[in-house]
């Protein structure tokens, strides 16, 4: 069976969905050291580095999600590998589930969102000037 790839979504479709109250998405911030300066609410925090060892229990979790979007700081790399790998454990196990990369990582989602603490929580804007 070929596994489907991951696809990219925005950051305004990620907030529609955190906006909205049916929507079954959960988000997985894979960032290690760079996990300052904020996180997308109710994100599930999942560093790279350790990934191998937590994947299992992070695969219990996401299963009966519908949505699940995994990002780090830029999304070009941990990001992506993440969700790869977890669509390979995946398998078949849920076809209804879907997998994505939010596009431009968090870098991108708190240039428009970082300051609306309904969707971003521990948000700290002195760390990201500059860094546009």
């Amino acid at each position: 069976m070929k596994i489907p790839l991951p696809e990219f979504i925005t950051p305004l479709k990620l907030y529609e969905w955190l906006q909205d109250p049916t929507s079954d998405v959960v988000v997985v911030d894979v960032r290690d050291d760079d996990y300052i300066g904020g996180h997308i609410s109710k994100s599930l925090h999942y560093p790279s580095s350790k990934l191998s060892e937590t994947f299992p229990q992070l695969t219990d979790k996401l299963l009966p999600r519908k949505k699940v979007v995994f990002h780090c700081l830029l999304s070009q790399q941990r990001g992506p590998t993440a969700a790869k790998r977890y669509l390979e454990q995946l398998g078949n196990n849920n076809p209804e589930q879907k997998v994505y990369i939010l596009a431009g990582g968090f870098s991108n989602w708190q240039k428009e969102y970082g300051s609306d603490s309904t969707v971003t929580k521990n948000y700290h804007k002195a760390l990201w000037t500059g860094f546009q």
